[in-house]
C-alpha cells in the first residue's frame, strides 16, 4: 500500500471526483426536499489498510439512513462498484446560520483511526483536515 501520506492523498484523489457528483446530488436533492441527504456509513467494517496491502474494500452498508431518505446507491449509483480505501457517511445540519451537510471520510492504517470531515454549509469550523482519532482524542497530523 505505501506510507500513511500516499494513502491520504489516495483517498483525497478519489474523493475530488466523488465529490462533483455527490455536491449536484445534494443541490438538486436540496431543491427537491428543502433538505439535505443524509447517508450512513458506506461500510459496516472501515477499510484496514496496511503499508504491505491495501485493504480498499467495496460498500457493503447501503441501507437508507432515515425512512425519508435513498440509499446509498439510489443516490449515488456507483458507490458500492468501486473498492474504496475509506468509508463515507453524510452527515446534516441544521443550524441559525443555516442548512448544510458534512462529508466524513474513514479509514484505518495499521490498526489506527483516520478522519477527515469536509463541510458544506455556513459552519465552516466543521472543516477538519485529516486527523488521528485516537482513545477519544483527535490530532491533526
Amino acid at each position: 500500500m505505501g506510507s500513511l501520506n500516499e494513502l491520504t492523498e489516495k483517498v483525497d484523489h478519489w474523493f475530488s471526483g466523488f465529490e462533483v457528483e455527490f455536491t449536484k446530488k445534494q443541490d438538486a436533492f436540496f431543491s427537491a426536499h428543502k433538505r439535505y441527504w443524509q447517508g450512513l456509513s458506506t461500510h459496516s467494517e472501515v477499510p484496514d489498510q496496511r503499508s504491505d496491502r491495501a485493504g480498499d474494500t467495496t460498500a457493503d452498508r447501503l441501507t437508507a439512513a432515515t425512512t425519508e431518505g435513498d440509499k446509498w446507491q439510489d443516490f449515488m449509483a456507483t458507490i458500492g462498484e468501486t473498492p474504496l480505501a475509506a468509508s463515507v457517511t453524510c452527515n446534516t445540519y441544521k443550524s441559525p446560520e443555516g442548512d448544510g451537510y458534512e462529508i466524513v471520510l474513514f479509514f484505518k492504517y495499521e490498526g489506527v483511526l483516520y478522519t477527515r470531515v469536509i463541510n458544506y454549509g455556513p459552519e465552516r469550523s466543521r472543516d477538519k483536515n485529516w486527523v488521528i482519532e485516537k482513545e477519544g482524542l483527535s490530532q491533526e497530523l
